[in-house]
């Protein structure tokens, strides 16, 4: 019986070794990893509209997951597209470059951010907990001119409001967009959904314009709990499918 317990505890003392250090092997990633982290706080200083000239934001993930959702003002561009891509990198090789992916898992914005600083550069710093964890603290995703023209395409159940002042409206404006101007904010507050999980999409007059995100504020600020920002916006729109008015 003695040796029966004896057995019993080796077995489980063996189990939780293999239990404790298969935890630990998992939480370290199986990739290099760059030498600058940052975290939330941190990208929230830069992730700012009008967007900023001394950083660029790069999300590092495939074209279809950025697409769907992305921090605002970031650009995308893909770890295996990288020489392709030099042109949309900054000239200034000292500005700040933050590269982020899908999270402590991913391994794609450290492989960037290597791949760059090959090139030259010498301002990096990689957001490792990455898009997942951006969401989580709360911030309103951006979405791209593409997928803007899916949702209008297959007739989603969605809003679409264009935060410029309506003058601007009438002389051009994504299809399907109603005027909800960010300055007539609160008299307007009737034109947006009684379905405060409907899918409401911001925007204005581009990257330079905080329009849609001051507006997207507010709606959430109303209890609306599925607010996403077009903010490439109307310029993005107007070079890609024409004007509509």
């Amino acid at each position: 019986m003695k040796r029966l317990f004896s057995f019993f505890m080796l077995a489980l003392f063996i189990s939780c070794s293999i239990s404790l250090f298969g935890n630990i092997a998992q939480a370290k990633p199986a990739f290099e990893q760059y030498g600058k982290i940052v975290d939330a706080d941190f990208v929230s200083q830069y992730a700012v509209t009008p967007k900023r000239k001394d950083v660029m934001i790069i999300d590092a993930r495939p074209t279809r997951k950025y697409d769907k959702g992305h921090i605002v003002p970031a650009i995308n561009i893909t770890f295996s597209k990288i020489e392709q891509s030099i042109a949309l990198l900054p000239e200034d090789k000292s500005t700040l470059l933050i590269y982020y992916c899908g999270g402590l898992k991913c391994p794609l914005s450290h492989k960037s951010a290597f791949r760059v600083e090959k090139l030259g550069y010498t301002n990096i710093a990689v957001y490792a907990a990455g898009y997942p964890d951006w969401l989580k603290h709360g911030k309103i995703p951006g979405v791209s001119t593409t997928h803007v023209k899916k949702l209008i395409d297959k007739k989603a159940n969605a809003v679409i409001i264009d935060a410029r002042p309506a003058r601007k409206y009438k002389k051009g404006h994504v299809p399907t967009a109603i005027s909800i101007p960010y300055s007539k904010f609160d008299q307007m507050l009737g034109q947006l959904p009684t379905d405060k999980g409907k899918l409401i999409l911001y925007y204005c007059g581009g990257y330079r314009c905080p329009l849609s995100s001051k507006s997207a504020v507010k709606a959430i600020e109303q209890g609306y709990t599925n607010v996403k920002l077009y903010q490439a916006g109307w310029p993005a729109w107007k070079a890609a499918y024409g004007i509509v008015k």
